[in-house]
């Protein structure tokens, strides 16, 4: 999993973590690209998280 979250999400990772430290604050009109982040995030840990699923159905 640590591979996945380096090649995959790491960038998207490092966006937020930098949005959070900057104390920025925005308008929900305004904050478009943030949610836009945190939607790719939430898809890439859902797939990230299916991956012991599949684990464990194919170790069956």
């Amino acid at each position: 999993m640590i591979l996945f979250t380096w090649i995959f999400m790491a960038l998207t990772n490092n966006t937020l973590f930098e949005l959070y430290t900057s104390g920025q604050s925005c308008l929900p009109v305004d904050c478009s690209w943030a949610k836009s982040l945190l939607r790719r995030w939430s898809q890439l840990h859902l797939t990230r998280s299916l991956f012991p699923l599949t684990g464990a159905v194919v170790g069956l």
